[in-house]
């Protein structure tokens, strides 16, 4: 008799658990209820607040996606950074080059009439030489001097000629790309210009040195 009146307890138990569930799901709350057939109405609010909590996170990591995307470095834009500081380098060992031919054409040039009494080796050496080292000062201007064409609109001389519409239209219409391969030629050029330089103003400085030389052995 206990049996079956326990497993009559237990059905009717079960039965009102479950309308409690279903009573949560509708938005009842009970809160006067016994804290057994309350449970199901916390299990479902947990589990609400933790799918909300998903959904908070879904859409921040979605946030988070968009801007990392967005700060994200132009890998155009780290090119042209780094030419430009080439071509900045290149310009500053060229000046240093030019301030030390400047500084060596003064002594040279004062002893241009005892060159000219010297044996014909002699003052062949020296005008070699000076042809040498006038070529390489040529080269060097080539490096230092602005060049001022181009062949694209992102650039200041395009945007010195603009009023503010044709200003805002070119900078909406920046041909970055365009830029880089027009400042890695520049920059090509510009070594290739030093190089040639730094050759002729040794090969120079050595036929100087020959002609010193012959100028005591004759």
């Amino acid at each position: 008799m206990t049996t079956i009146v326990e497993e009559t307890a237990g059905r009717q138990q079960a039965v009102q658990g479950r309308r409690d569930a279903l009573a949560a799901l509708g938005g009842w709350s009970p809160e006067d209820a016994d804290p057994h057939k309350a449970t199901p109405f916390a299990v479902l609010a947990a589990a609400g607040e933790i799918a909300a909590a998903r959904e908070v996170l879904d859409q921040f990591g979605e946030v988070v996606e968009r801007a990392a995307v967005r700060l994200a470095p132009d890998p155009v834009e780290e090119e042209i950074k780094v030419v430009r500081g080439e071509i900045s380098r290149t310009d500053t060992k060229a000046s240093i080059l030019l301030a030390s031919v400047a500084i060596v054409a003064g002594p040279l040039a004062e002893q241009a009439t005892a060159v000219l009494r010297q044996p014909w080796p002699v003052q062949a050496l020296a005008a070699v030489a000076a042809v040498l080292l006038g070529v390489a000062t040529w080269l060097l201007l080539d490096v230092v001097l602005p060049r001022l064409g181009g062949g694209t609109n992102s650039n200041f001389v395009h945007y010195a000629r603009c009023d503010r519409d044709a200003l805002r239209a070119a900078l909406g219409e920046a041909d970055r790309e365009g830029e880089l391969i027009v400042l890695s030629g520049i920059a090509d050029s510009k070594f290739r210009c030093l190089a040639r330089a730094g050759v002729l103003l040794k090969t120079g400085g050595l036929l100087f040195v020959a002609a010193f030389i012959l100028t005591r052995i004759v």
